[in-house]
């Protein structure tokens, strides 16, 4: 993965090497590392983006293919909630950043695991086919006996029926008392929780309520009720998984910042990630509306400021004045992000100031934050 000339295909078929048989390669797994590893997040969007704008949903062997990638509980998560409902780019969110989170999305796509539809589904019914679990029962020394077979399904069925009403009965529950519950509450997990318990109390409960995940369990008479309570769950999960959003929040909570306020700077944020997916697509005149607005609701973050900036020095009728305003508010705003200065110092060597440039470009270099 890090030659600098070449490729790698997967083929299809099945093709025996004797030589390599002892090492027992799981080929999936290895090149999801490799990817992760040696390619950036700019590489795997450029590759993924005619997928961006599609609606995902799992494909044959969905399970099996995550479990084979052995991926982290957020990760997990994020792939076990893709729904036709939701374009990938937007549930993709804060992992538009991750190479690991999106070259698992590369492998999983070329394995054929996840599939892509145009529009999103007129009835939600259509979406109970699209998630399947693969289980295989089987009870030692029965394999040839009629009766094992037999008493085993009819346990499984009263366990499956045990398991229906326990959980139909928590979906009500849940659904009838959401409105009251803070986002800490819908996740179950103390306000002082660190990232890693909100990612994994996620993962539990995308697990527990997806809407298709239900079908299995034959519930698809509640399924309004669960798309609900998985609604809330995730935007409580999207809130408290962004450092900035989620301090916004905790400030609302306390009383620090108005519901309003906290409104608004989700919204930039919200309208922030649009843009900047379209900015790492190479798309800065579309990107420039989404930045915009989102400098508007919240100039003094430092991080859409740098983005506006960019965008308006690299759309087709560059304007490197208003990215200079814009990328120098930047730095004032986030002191030590290199970013921001490469992109300061490509604009001023636009503009011929070439000594500023060249210092900007190497303190950005020496702000880069150093591999361990």
């Amino acid at each position: 993965m890090c030659w600098q000339k070449g490729q790698f295909e997967l083929l299809a078929g099945k093709i025996e090497n004797p030589d390599i048989g002892p090492l027992g390669w799981d080929l999936p797994p290895l090149i999801h590392q490799a990817l992760a590893s040696h390619w950036s997040a700019d590489q795997l969007i450029a590759t993924l983006s005619p997928r961006l704008n599609l609606y995902p949903h799992p494909g044959p062997g969905f399970v099996k293919a995550v479990k084979r990638l052995e991926l982290s509980a957020s990760h997990s998560a994020l792939f076990c909630g893709l729904e036709r409902t939701r374009r990938l780019s937007d549930a993709l969110g804060e992992n538009l950043n991750s190479p690991a989170a999106l070259a698992a999305l590369w492998v999983l796509d070329e394995l054929g695991a996840i599939e892509f539809s145009e529009e999103p589904p007129e009835d939600q019914n259509e979406r109970e086919a699209s998630f399947r679990a693969e289980v295989e029962l089987s009870l030692p020394g029965a394999a040839n006996d009629p009766k094992s077979h037999a008493a085993q399904g009819v346990r499984s069925s009263q366990h499956a029926g045990g398991q229906a009403d326990q959980l139909r009965a928590e979906i009500q529950q849940f659904h009838s008392t959401q409105n009251t519950l803070n986002y800490y509450q819908l996740l179950d997990v103390t306000p002082d929780a660190k990232t890693a318990t909100i990612k994994k109390a996620y993962l539990k409960a995308a697990k527990r309520y997806h809407p298709d995940a239900l079908a299995r369990l034959g519930l698809q008479e509640i399924k309004s009720e669960a798309s609900e309570v998985f609604s809330r769950v995730s935007q409580a999960f999207e809130i408290l998984s962004n450092a900035e959003a989620r301090q916004a929040y905790d400030a609302e909570q306390r009383g620090d910042l108005s519901a309003e306020a906290a409104q608004f700077l989700t919204q930039a944020e919200t309208t922030y990630r649009k843009g900047e997916i379209l900015l790492r697509m190479g798309d800065f005149n579309g990107s420039l509306p989404y930045l915009e607005s989102a400098v508007d609701v919240w100039p003094e973050e430092g991080v859409y400021q740098s983005a506006l900036g960019w965008a308006l020095y690299k759309q087709s009728t560059s304007d490197p004045t208003a990215a200079r305003e814009h990328l120098a508010r930047a730095i004032e705003l986030t002191p030590r992000d290199p970013v921001a200065h490469f992109r300061l110092g490509m604009v001023l060597r636009a503009l011929g100031e070439s000594k500023s440039a060249q210092s900007l470009l190497d303190l950005a270099k020496q702000l880069e934050p150093q591999p361990e």
